[in-house]
């Protein structure tokens, strides 16, 4: 018997939080913490509470799982599965509302951001109180009912405030199928708030394309670098940066080259490797000077250091899968299927050779976007597949499906509005950057322009709107065009 087509069956919803835990024992090497020298009692596994920072190993999970009060406890199981602990679900699940994707295609629509709106889910939980069943990997020696200490939700907030960033999945399906045969969602935490003055918890998550938005996922990487000593504008020997070798040599946008770039006020500096001599003064060789169209200017003594991100001639998807797993913190090895992607852009999107520097930090999220909009791509998160996908603006596969007023439409749901702010009759686009420290936005800043317009629409209208894009990565007419 099939639950998905059986008349009569059950609904359910199951969350599960997956949250981290160290999987070491407290006192036990490598954890070399005390009760009585390094703290009064034992930890609870949390990076908040560890007493010996250095040696915590957060690789290990505890998989929350809840359900409605309704539900009748229908996953009755405490199970370890490696490092990660799952937990019998707690019946205090009172609400899931999901919002889904919506996707901006090629960055078309200037109301959103160009990776469109992201998928959110908000979970409901009512607190209540608890004994660290699951929780406390030293319960049974603690002196103190741990039911008396405390609600579920105030213990573990107090134990875990570093959430951010944890995954949460949503199932949904019916009595007496297994968790594998539901449909699942996946979200990362972005804020639990709560408990209210009446009990209620509300976790807020969002989909994993929300890391490339986060404030410090910027290319290329902030460094701690600066000259040693004063050089002129033609200096090519004895070019001396104080940092650390991470900051140094570490290879900022396209990966394998061995060159590197670094900024100095508004002059670029190619070099293909440094020796370190004494520590922490790394003395470059295979200088250039004034590279990637930056003009070669004297530099004074503990001037700062940047570093400066270059692709050549690479494919617009090996660059936002570059972008994702350099500078954000997206699994892209779980999210990704760059098989797919590879594909996709091979079949529709194979003239997007791209060239491009990026010469201050700068967002990723910025970056993907105007690789989305400028070579007529986008990205989205596909919730129920957990992952990432990558489309050409391009026919469907499939014959779309027909929406009808009898069908799909209920009555006084649907409104039409017009959005003339969208209307666009002339396009500039901007291309073939000259310097790679100039303006990205100053039109004197690029060597070709190529102009479109559509004289019909500017004389049935009455008026002109024209976007301007301003393309770091476009070098071609065909792809202006």
């Amino acid at each position: 018997m099939s639950n998905e087509t059986t008349m009569g069956r059950e609904p359910l919803q199951v969350v599960e939080l997956y949250q981290d835990r160290c999987v070491n024992t407290y006192g036990v090497s490598p954890c070399t913490a005390e009760v009585g020298v390094t703290g009064d009692i034992k930890c609870f596994n949390t990076e908040k509470t560890c007493q010996d920072p250095a040696n915590y190993d957060g690789s290990g999970r505890i998989v929350w799982r809840f359900v409605r009060p309704d539900a009748n406890r229908p996953l009755d199981l405490y199970e370890v599965d490696g490092d990660d602990i799952r937990l019998n679900p707690i019946p205090s699940l009172q609400g899931v509302t999901t919002v889904p994707t919506r996707i901006n295609a090629g960055g078309g629509d200037r109301n959103m951001q160009a990776l469109g709106k992201r998928a959110s889910v908000t979970v409901t939980l009512k607190d209540h109180q608890y004994d660290d069943t699951g929780s406390d990997p030293y319960l049974s020696e603690r002196t103190y009912i741990a039911s008396d200490r405390g609600t579920f939700w105030g213990k573990w907030l107090a134990r875990n405030p570093y959430y951010a960033g944890w995954r949460i999945r949503v199932y949904d399906g019916y009595h007496g199928q297994n968790l594998s045969e539901m449909m699942v969602r996946e979200y990362i935490i972005e804020s639990v708030n709560g408990p209210d003055a009446n009990g209620r918890v509300q976790i807020k998550a969002l989909d994993p394309l929300r890391l490339s938005d986060d404030t410090r996922a910027l290319c290329p990487s902030p460094v701690s670098v600066r000259l040693r000593d004063a050089i002129d504008d033609s200096q090519t020997t004895g070019v001396v940066f104080v940092g650390n070798s991470a900051d140094i040599l570490t290879e900022q946008g396209e990966p394998g080259t061995g060159t590197y770039w670094a900024r100095v006020d508004d002059e670029i500096i190619q070099y293909t490797g440094a020796t370190e001599s004494p520590a922490g003064e790394w003395t470059l060789s295979g200088v250039v000077r004034g590279d990637l169209g930056s003009t070669a200017d004297e530099h004074d003594a503990d001037e700062s250091v940047g570093r400066v991100a270059r692709w050549t001639d690479r494919d617009v998807w090996a660059i936002m899968d570059d972008l994702l797993s350099d500078y954000t913190s997206v699994d892209v090895a779980s999210y990704v299927p760059y098989a797919d992607w590879e594909t996709e852009g091979l079949s529709f999107l194979s003239t997007y050779s791209l060239t491009g520097t990026v010469s201050e930090p700068t967002p990723v999220i910025d970056l993907l976007g105007e690789l989305c909009q400028q070579t007529l791509s986008y990205l989205y998160w596909d919730d129920r597949n957990q992952e990432i996908r990558f489309r050409a603006l391009r026919p469907p596969e499939q014959t779309p499906a027909q929406l009808t007023d009898f069908a799909n439409i209920i009555a006084d749901s649907a409104q039409l509005r017009t959005e003339p702010d969208q209307r666009i009759s002339r396009v500039v686009v901007y291309y073939n950057r000259r310097d790679g420290t100039g303006d990205l936005d100053e039109g004197s800043n690029y060597a070709t322009i190529e102009f479109r317009v559509d004289g019909d629409a500017e004389s049935q209208y009455g008026q002109s709107r024209t976007r301007q894009i301003y393309s770091r990565w476009l070098t071609s007419d065909a792809q202006a065009q």
